[in-house]
């Protein structure tokens, strides 16, 4: 299992851009992983990386955590939040909304780990720097909760989403 979750935190952003729609749910569709690993994983667990319910998009949280071999300096977590950040634009994409429809960011930030060498404000200034190169001038409300550790070993932030994005 620990392979298919190094996977997750290292897949490219283009593995996610499959979309369903749920049998006798009006407007209801889900993302899946077009990578067969990722998908196990989601069948596995039981749950949607994305869900659009009508006019809400719904993002399960995805974890930014360094691949093997990269550093735990500022710049090594800002690209880890990078590509967690395109994965999510993704996922907002395949379900017709963008960053500019997010209105809620919950995000779980793993302060003290052997995978992140900086202190707990250069922690969020890095969510936040990265966070504003994708939302841009967008205000969504946010929640940011500390924790001490997420369901990957090497994780230091989760980030899930809700989208408000009127079906067109």
């Amino acid at each position: 299992m620990n392979r298919i979750l190094l996977l997750l935190l290292i897949l490219p952003a283009t593995a996610w851009t499959e979309t369903q729609t749920i049998a006798g749910a009006n407007d209801t569709r889900i993302v899946v992983a077009a990578d067969e690993g990722a998908r196990a994983f989601h069948q596995q667990w039981g749950y949607a990386p994305a869900i659009r319910a009508g006019d809400f998009v719904v993002l399960s949280g995805i974890i930014a955590g360094p691949p093997p071999d990269a550093g735990t300096d500022v710049d090594a977590f800002k690209a880890s939040l990078r590509r967690t950040f395109a994965r999510l634009q993704q996922h907002l994409n395949a379900l017709d909304a963008s960053f500019d429809d997010v209105i809620k960011l919950n995000t779980y930030h793993v302060f003290k780990s052997p995978y992140f060498a900086g202190t707990k404000l250069e922690h969020m200034e890095a969510v936040r720097a990265i966070k504003q190169e994708f939302i841009g001038s967008a205000t969504p409300t946010w929640t940011a909760i500390g924790v001490s550790e997420l369901f990957t070993d090497s994780g230091l932030v989760e980030i899930e989403i809700t989208a408000y994005a009127p079906v067109k």
